[in-house]
């Protein structure tokens, strides 16, 4: 039997408090044991990404996206609602958040005209993000910090910055390729 997508929200809205925002978001086993501070900025990982292409390399291709830092404007105060009171078809897309018996749904339909949501999972800041030009939705840690949309691309896919040091992360690459900290991994949990 095909589940429906309130079908699914409903069994969220079972799990926990079911919720709907602005943004993408995925399934969270728990959030990562391993961060490392890393001063200012998003929490960093220990281990190193492979990501196929030098840094520098990335830095230099960045495009123009068409809008101005910002002209996207992140979602950071998101607001939620029940399951049963969403105004939801049955074919939105939605991407799902659970962790630790608290969980929440991000419609699709308002990520892409946002591309990140700042939000927080049983007290932990994390960031949801939706690139709508490559149909990535990815979520990662911020830590005191939060994610803006740059305005500028990387292979079409929307770049991140953190604003306390304005270093820039391409989201597949989940690397940052220009600012302090430039080389480093964010923290990234799974994302449906």
């Amino acid at each position: 039997m095909e589940r429906t997508r309130r079908a699914w929200l409903e069994t969220l809205g079972a799990a926990g408090a079911a919720a709907l925002a602005g943004c993408s978001g995925g399934v969270v086993d728990g959030l990562s044991d391993g961060r490392t501070p890393s001063g200012p900025g998003p929490p960093v990982s220990e281990g190193e990404l492979y990501i196929g292409h030098e840094l520098d390399a990335l830095n230099e291709n960045i495009t123009d996206g068409g809008v101005p830092k910002d002209g996207i404007p992140a979602v950071d105060e998101p607001t939620f609602q029940p399951a049963e009171a969403a105004s939801l078809a049955d074919d939105d897309v939605v991407y799902g958040v659970e962790w630790d018996g608290e969980a929440k749904a991000y419609p699709q339909y308002i990520l892409v005209h946002h591309e990140i949501v700042n939000d927080t999972v049983r007290g932990d800041p994390v960031a949801v993000t939706c690139c709508p030009l490559t149909g990535t939705a990815q979520g990662f840690e911020h830590g005191e910090t939060n994610f803006g949309v740059s305005g500028r691309l990387v292979n079409s896919n929307l770049t991140m910055y953190d604003r306390d040091t304005d270093s820039w992360w391409p989201q597949m690459v989940a690397t940052a390729i220009r600012g302090p900290g430039k080389g480093e991994t964010l923290e990234e949990f799974r994302v449906v």
